[in-house]
């Protein structure tokens, strides 16, 4: 810059635009201070130029103090700053609104289709058009005075709003046979949806045999095949007891037996011989001449 020639207001200016600012000095005669709010000795940043050619070139130019100098440098790199964190707030606003947007897009495409599948002329229009929207994951409540379609993340939809080629009016005409004041509020359905998401995360995981899920305990006790489960039930704890009833007399007849082993209980007759003579029969004995 100090070699591109001009006046002393000119490299001054030039300068400045690239950020730095130049500034009289109380011990140097003339200082630059950088975008960071440091002074620096401007004869040393120049090479080959002394103090006497900066003053003869930047004689009669108005330039401020150090501390004004730095003072302006910091307000600045302020506003540099400020500026960078409004473009990230912006950023982040837009990315936040880009779901809701997609939500509310969604919430247009489905309630507009509801409301077209349902017979506008038929009586029953109205409680047709409900049924058509709750079965699309929507709840019907109160707000903004109005009809609001509460989506499944506790989005809020207004009816006038959402649903193409229907007005308020027509809305109204539709839905008068509902008592606005007796649906719940936004607020009501943001906490049920709240309360159900929790629930929903704290069920445990379906337990897995071989790759298969098996059945909840509800699912387990749903009535199957037209015979309610807690009659299968209770055939299958019958043959359960008969099973143990089997097994329990069989352990108490080992058991018996070993008793009559090792402590000596009366023992049971056992199978005699065809030639064999009863065990309360009397052994015979020889006899001896002279005896009776």
């Amino acid at each position: 810059m100090w070699k591109q020639g001009g006046s002393g207001k000119e490299f001054s200016e030039a300068a400045e635009a690239r950020g730095y600012i130049l500034a009289r000095g109380e011990k140097r005669p003339f200082v630059v201070v950088d975008e960071q709010g440091k002074a620096h000795n401007l004869a040393r940043q120049i090479e080959g130029v002394k103090t006497a050619e900066l003053r003869a070139r930047l004689e009669g130019v108005k330039l401020p103090s150090v501390e004004e100098a730095t003072a302006r440098q910091v307000e600045r790199l302020k506003g540099e700053r400020r500026g960078i964190e409004a473009e990230q707030q912006k950023n982040t606003v837009a990315a936040e609104q880009t779901p809701t947007l997609h939500a509310d897009e969604r919430a247009k495409a489905e309630l507009t289709e509801a409301w077209r599948k349902t017979d506008g002329g038929s009586l029953n229009a109205g409680r047709d058009f409900v049924s058509a929207m709750t079965a699309k994951g929507y709840r019907l409540a109160q707000g903004f005075g109005e009809f609001v379609a509460m989506d499944r993340d506790g989005g809020a939809h207004r009816l006038s709003r959402s649903i193409e080629g229907a007005d308020s009016i027509a809305i109204r005409k539709r839905m008068e046979w509902i008592d606005r004041a007796s649906l719940p509020t936004i607020l009501e359905v943001r906490l049920e949806r709240r309360a159900q998401a929790e629930q929903a995360a704290k069920r445990p995981e379906p337990a897995r045999l071989g790759g298969v899920d098996l059945p909840s305990v509800e699912e387990a006790t749903r009535p199957r095949g037209g015979q309610p489960l807690p009659a299968v039930f209770a055939k299958a704890a019958n043959v359960g007891v008969r099973v143990a009833d089997s097994v329990a007399n069989g352990v108490t007849s080992a058991a018996d037996k070993l008793l009559d082993l090792f402590v000596g209980g009366t023992p049971k007759p056992r199978p005699r011989g065809r030639d064999e003579p009863p065990a309360s029969a009397e052994l015979p004995f020889p006899r001896f001449r002279g005896e009776g």
